[in-house]
């Protein structure tokens, strides 16, 4: 400690050690004007910080308990008036409950994985145990809300659709979305044309957890109409051998098709490199034949 005209002054280590503030960070305060040193040899280079600075190195510790910026606690210094301070924390109050809010969607979206990643596991091994190689579901599409994009282009069961998911990933990423379920394809240009590489019109959507107040143009609501479907176990190249007993099947218990063929990706490339791991469900709309 150095006194000077009855005054007390700390060299930077002694204020680091009582404050528990790293040389490092008070060099660092110093160079951008948060808090500059009372006192400089300007031979040797020394700080030295007055007594009355501990005042300032306590707010800043104690606004950064708080969460508020460097920037944002250089600004109150420059201003140090409850104003100031009544406005700043109304506001990250708000940015805070904004955050949380978040976390809360994101951890929702990790456990929507977490149950479809257990549940395919679930379906593979119930499978493993089922003497029948074949199996059909009749039920009502679960209504979500979803984004989706949709155009034509050549479709290819040889490759996956990445770039489609490329892009969905894209507006999730800028509109801060989380995903609720798996990719579902719509093939309104007819789900053969994936076999004989053709143009076709294809949407592909996303299932997401959805925001208050949320508008897109790429929103819509997907689901809630009767389907039949069944679970095709491999890779998409070989998706055709299904989709053939899928129709064999409607058309034996007089159901007629009313739309397009739809494909829940429920085990993809997003959660396994092993191809033998996909799991694809086909669903066509259907209703019963008119007698």
């Amino acid at each position: 400690m150095k006194i000077i005209n009855s005054k007390k002054y700390y060299s930077i280590g002694e204020i680091s050690d009582i404050t528990k503030i790293s040389i490092t960070t008070l060099r660092f305060y110093d160079r951008e004007g948060i808090l500059v040193p009372a006192l400089r040899n300007e031979n040797s280079g020394y700080r030295y910080y007055a007594e009355s600075q501990m005042d300032i190195l306590h707010d800043i510790k104690y606004l950064q308990a708080f969460g508020f910026s460097l920037e944002e606690i250089k600004a109150f210094l420059q201003d140090p008036t409850s104003t100031w301070m009544e406005t700043r924390v109304s506001e990250n109050i708000k940015r805070v409950k904004g955050e949380i809010e978040t976390l809360e969607y994101r951890l929702n979206s990790m456990e929507f994985l977490l149950n479809r990643i257990q549940q395919s596991r679930t379906i593979r091994s119930d499978d493993s145990q089922n003497t029948e190689s074949f199996s059909v579901e009749v039920t009502t599409l679960k209504k979500s809300w979803v984004i989706s994009i949709r155009h034509v282009s050549k479709l290819d069961a040889d490759r996956l659709f990445s770039d489609r998911c490329l892009e969905l990933q894209a507006l999730l990423s800028r509109d801060n979305l989380f995903p609720a379920g798996p990719y579902i394809g719509v093939f309104h240009g007819g789900y053969e044309k994936q076999f004989t590489k053709e143009e076709a019109d294809l949407e592909l959507c996303i299932p997401i957890i959805l925001p208050k107040g949320y508008q897109s143009k790429n929103l819509r609501q997907f689901g809630g109409e009767t389907v039949v479907g069944s679970m095709h176990y491999g890779h998409y190249r070989d998706i055709k051998k299904t989709y053939d007993a899928l129709l064999q099947w409607i058309d034996r218990h007089e159901y007629e098709i009313v739309g397009p063929a739809y494909e829940y990706y429920f085990c993809d490339l997003g959660t396994t490199f092993d191809e033998s791991e996909y799991l694809t469900k086909i669903y066509f709309p259907v209703q019963e034949k008119r007698r």
